[in-house]
């Protein structure tokens, strides 16, 4: 329920960065519903649903995101020049 809610604000947070005047108020946004709110919102829904070996669950989701924040960089250094990233030369 509050993804509902943090999802549009963090639309809103970077439709503000279209002019300077709104920069602060734009970093104060992403910062306030950004990364951290959706990693927050993702554990939070994972310790109610499965609420009877809710340890484990969030040890595994934990581990989940680790490894997504070591691997995916390396999959986008190696998929991008394949799908047409930067230009080369």
């Amino acid at each position: 329920m509050v993804l509902l809610l943090t999802l549009p604000l963090l639309a809103l947070a970077t439709r503000f960065a279209s002019h300077w005047l709104w920069l602060f108020t734009t970093i104060y946004l992403l910062r306030l519903f950004g990364q951290g709110m959706m990693s927050h919102n993702a554990m939070t829904a994972m310790g109610r649903w499965f609420s009877a070996q809710r340890e484990r669950a969030v040890s595994l989701g934990s581990l989940g995101n680790q490894a997504g924040e070591a691997l995916f960089p390396l999959a986008f250094v190696v998929v991008a020049p394949l799908v047409g990233g930067a230009p080369r030369g």
